[in-house]
């Protein structure tokens, strides 16, 4: 079984130079790229998208993420078709319940009754279905793809990942690289497929894994220091949310993955070890051998890159991981 790796890209550069960008990617091995769905950067992910697909030719192509807030589900399948008639059979939706982009609004995330029914929303609108909304009876696409657009949930949370279960077609897990997590997370989204009466087949997971290239582990572990202990643009520190958000698949490494992330060690061993557990952080060599371990020891096939990084440096190009991947990683792992 092959390693399928997937970039996260921000909108960091005007459309046309971003899609070059994406070629690049493309060209180096990666199988495909996600760009995020903040409205306030003036840069609209699905037109990002569509010049990205008229670009290249074989890559996949997701928001990373998109919310039923900001856009309304009818609105997302709407869009996905038109992105899978410019990409067919590369395209997919990545659904979150909000974050970044729905605090730019001044809304709330959406709630999980309210994910799932969107989820469920989109999928059947893109499967031809007709809907009713309020008072509006019979709505439907008009145009729908030849092959429906799976959609994926961004399943962070317990919660996510029944519900991914329960309702998607796959699911972008940011859970952690452990033994343990990915245990816990693979029996929490075969809860969702049981309480569904759905198959218990595996659900298609995309591991989302932060990632740091420095020149040794020592620097990689200071820069995540710095990193954690900062402003993440929501409240409390990266550190803070970090340690509550993934407390609980930490398991038995929980108390020590935990003081790390909130500072209150900052050992390089203790650093290195929460780095490992949470993503990629390291020089190229390591990280190679970190996705040869976690494909082969946890059989998990497809990993999501996304650049660490400051609230302020959130735009940065990731430059760094392509000439790392394309230069030595992908050497490596393939």
């Amino acid at each position: 079984m092959s390693i399928n790796m997937y970039l996260r890209v921000p909108v960091g550069l005007e459309i046309p130079k971003l899609a070059d960008f994406a070629k690049r990617c493309e060209d180096a091995g990666f199988a495909g790229i996600g760009i995020h769905d903040h409205q306030d950067a003036g840069r609209d992910v699905f037109s990002a998208l569509t010049a990205v697909a008229l670009n290249t030719s074989k890559l996949k192509l997701f928001p990373a993420v998109t919310n039923p807030v900001t856009r309304h589900p009818m609105v997302l399948a709407s869009l996905a078709n038109s992105l899978e008639e410019v990409a067919p059979n590369r395209t997919l939706v990545m659904i979150g319940s909000g974050d970044m982009a729905v605090t730019h609004i001044g809304k709330q995330k959406a709630t999980i009754d309210e994910l799932s029914d969107a989820t469920n929303i989109v999928r059947q609108l893109l499967a031809g279905d007709s809907l009713t909304f309020g008072s509006s009876r019979d709505e439907h696409l008009i145009y729908t793809p030849s092959t429906p657009v799976p959609v994926y949930i961004a399943a962070t949370g317990p919660k996510t990942l029944k519900l991914a279960g329960q309702v998607g077609d796959g699911a972008f897990i940011w859970t952690g690289f452990s033994e343990e997590a990915v245990q816990i997370t693979r029996q929490i989204i075969a809860d969702g497929l049981k309480s569904a009466g759905r198959p218990e087949t595996p659900l298609p997971i995309v591991a989302v894994a932060p990632i740091r290239i420095e020149k040794d582990i020592p620097a990689a572990c200071s820069w995540m220091s710095g990193w954690l202990a900062a402003d993440c643009g929501l409240p409390g520190t990266l550190g803070n949310r970090m340690a509550n958000h993934h407390g609980p698949y930490m398991g038995s490494s929980r108390q020590k993955l935990s003081d790390a992330a909130l500072g209150k060690t900052t050992a390089v061993e203790d650093l290195q070890a929460l780095g490992d557990f949470i993503g990629l952080f390291g020089p190229p060599e390591y990280i190679a051998e970190r996705i040869l371990q976690i494909h082969e020891e946890r059989g998990i096939s497809d990993i999501f890159l996304m650049s660490a990084h400051h609230k302020d440096t959130q735009y940065v190009m990731p430059q760094a991981e392509l000439d790392a991947f394309s230069k030595i990683i992908f050497k490596r792992i393939s």
